[in-house]
């Protein structure tokens, strides 16, 4: 048996960051450290690069922030006890290639491994493999932006055949594979329809267990055919615990801009909130699960919740797991249509004619999307 630990989304910039030059890296950690040194494998997603260099990458879509934290914040990772990091993430090459290449040494020369990005494709899709006498555990992470390429650095993107290959690859030589998918829309509760349909696929082409990051809230975890999905883990560190950050976050989200949801950023203490998920892993995948909630205090660090905050996390969790299976609720039409209106944006934000070779990919559904999506930019404007 192996034990993993698996955390949320890892935000070292910021404030946290200001505060960490002041306390210490460890400072942030010194609350969970104890428990996650218990793993056998400690994992989380690092959506900040380790970097001072590099500038801000042109390709970001306008109004997305940039991020990245110093090398030495390494040392809190490293306290904290993780072995291996995703970053397969839309914020890995924020900074550029440079600033991606310094963390992939920073995070080299410190111990720790790392999956899902590299200085080309073959290194972002290559899995890690933790092994003991009893099990052999890989590791995959995945994402939808900055893909690498033959020649160039980048991620491992969310593409089905890939995917799928990469899983048949590794089956001979992990007795359990885990994959992370960095995907989602921020500060939703509950995931795009058509991203537990890929979940399954991925459960049913051989993998054991599912690590979903990037929404930044807490979503529900389902168990399918033989394997577990966590659709989003939340956050673990962030500077969202601040009421000004966290205003301007949600207010600034793709759900606030289609006003379909509003936000009281006063009340609403999801963006603070994880879990650390205690996965026990045996030969024929997760043995046994335990859900640890945590919420980010005012210092920016993940405290393990107690009382009747805890009780909280994990009865909306519950409510959450339980939606899964109701597939009248309203909410899927509405996050599939602003997910794929998302993507129409990007698109145009691209250039026409980059787009050109995608043509005999449009259905009638993409057209009337993009009927919708430029009817509200007249609107806006008039």
């Amino acid at each position: 048996m192996m034990t993993l630990y698996a955390v949320g989304d890892i935000i070292l910039s910021g404030k946290a960051e200001v505060l960490a030059s002041q306390r210490g890296w460890k400072f942030l950690f010194q609350h969970v450290a104890e428990t996650l040194r218990k793993g056998d494998i400690v994992f989380g997603n690092l959506d900040s690069p380790l970097s001072k260099s590099g500038s801000p990458n042109p390709e970001k879509p306008q109004g997305s922030p940039h991020l990245r934290a110093a090398p030495d914040a390494v040392e809190g990772l490293k306290y904290a006890g993780f072995n291996v990091i995703s970053l397969a993430n839309n914020h890995a090459m924020d900074y550029g290639v440079e600033a991606l290449t310094d963390t992939l040494d920073v995070l080299d020369k410190s111990g720790i491994r790392h999956v899902g990005a590299g200085e080309d494709e073959d290194e972002a899709r290559k899995p890690t493999i933790f092994e003991d006498k009893e099990v052999s555990v890989a590791l995959l992470a995945y994402t939808y932006t900055y893909p690498a390429t033959s020649k160039s650095a980048g991620c491992a993107v969310i593409k089905e055949r890939k995917i799928r290959e990469d899983i048949e690859k590794i089956k001979e030589r992990a007795d359990v594979i885990t994959v992370s998918l960095h995907h989602g829309i921020c500060y939703s509760d509950y995931p795009v329809p058509s991203h537990i349909e890929l979940a399954h696929r991925i459960i049913e082409w051989g993998a054991h267990l599912i690590l979903g990051h990037h929404p930044h809230v807490l979503q529900g975890i389902e168990r399918y055919k033989h394997g577990i999905i966590a659709y989003s883990l939340g956050n673990f560190i962030t500077d969202l615990s601040d009421l000004e950050a966290r205003k301007k976050a949600l207010d600034s989200s793709l759900l606030a801009q289609s006003g379909k949801f509003h936000f009281d950023a006063q009340n609403d203490t999801r963006p603070a909130e994880g879990l650390i998920l205690r996965c026990l892993l045996g030969k024929d995948g997760v043995d046994d699960l335990k859900l640890i909630p945590i919420h980010i205090n005012d210092g920016y660090q993940p405290v393990i919740s107690t009382g009747e905050k805890r009780e909280n996390i994990l009865s909306r969790i519950e409510k959450l797991s339980l939606d899964l299976q109701n597939r009248d609720l309203p909410v899927w039409k509405t996050l599939e249509e602003l997910q794929n209106r998302e993507r129409i944006r990007a698109a145009i934000g691209k250039g026409f004619l980059a787009n050109l070779k995608r043509i005999h990919r449009i259905r009638r559904s993409h057209l009337s999307l993009l009927w919708s999506y430029l009817s509200d930019r007249i609107s806006l404007k008039s």
